[in-house]
């Protein structure tokens, strides 16, 4: 699967990255720390999901609906600290396929990428 990686925190990007290397099934295609580069990246390298954080600068809501605009079959993952469940909900609501808190273990967010290929959504 081929994934962006689209987060403001330089340690976040290559922390996912590390990991991701970690999967023969993963490969990342792109790496973005803002808005503008994550539509970007996501239009020129053709991923299959798309992992980005909520907070701003992102501002999720914008950028999931962005994202969803210009590449409708792709999929994506919010990943974010906000254990809120109203930002859940809003984000499942407006089209996310998964939604992961920052401080749950790799092995969710594995999960979560394998479960969002296979058509099915995710939120812990």
């Amino acid at each position: 699967m081929r994934i962006l990686i689209a987060d403001d925190h330089e340690i976040v990007l290559r922390g996912l990255r590390i990991l991701f290397e970690t999967q023969p099934d993963l490969e990342v295609v792109g790496e973005a720390c803002d808005p503008a580069a994550a539509v970007e990246q996501a239009m020129g390298c053709s991923p299959d999901i798309a992992i980005i954080d909520y907070r701003p600068p992102f501002n999720g809501s914008n950028l999931l609906s962005e994202l969803k605009r210009r590449l409708p079959k792709l999929k994506v993952i919010i990943y974010t600290m906000h254990g809120s469940e109203d930002v859940a909900l809003e984000m499942i609501g407006a089209g996310a396929n998964g939604y992961v808190l920052k401080s749950e273990t790799e092995q969710h967010l594995l999960a979560a990428i394998r479960a969002v290929a296979n058509h099915q959504s995710y939120q812990q």
